[in-house]
């Protein structure tokens, strides 16, 4: 498990870098990193049920599955913006777990995209 946390971290990190990002270093950076994957991850389902791509219990199962990761994204935002870091680090192990879930969620998204699997889908919904 430790394994599949810290290769799903790398490659978050390494899509930052790809994409010409900073690399998420502290935890209220990860957190918003991970608010802003969310995001992106919500438009794509979008794009792709749109064309088509996947059915709508598809759609609909992996919209659940991006509620769940913004719902505990948000939990954790008190417990790390602004908080000490005793707090912080009391919080990390979840939030590695949550992004490693958003990496997952990331992923299955781009093969049904057809895309390569270092182009993450990061970038938050345009407003």
């Amino acid at each position: 498990m430790k394994r599949l946390l810290l290769l799903a971290f790398a490659l978050l990190i390494s899509g930052c870098a790809q994409l010409g990002m900073q690399k998420p270093e502290s935890p209220e950076d990860q957190l918003r990193y991970g608010q802003a994957g969310v995001s992106g991850v919500y438009k794509t389902i979008g794009d792709l049920k749109a064309a088509g791509s996947i059915t709508t219990d598809e759609g609909v199962s992996m919209f659940r599955q991006a509620e769940g990761i913004e719902r505990d994204l948000k939990a954790l935002e008190p417990l790390i913006v602004g908080a000490s870091p005793t707090s912080q680090n009391a919080a990390a192990a979840k939030l590695q777990l949550t992004l490693a879930a958003l990496v997952a969620l990331q992923t299955e998204l781009r093969k049904r995209q057809g895309t390569k699997a270092s182009a993450l889908i990061l970038q938050p919904a345009a407003a």
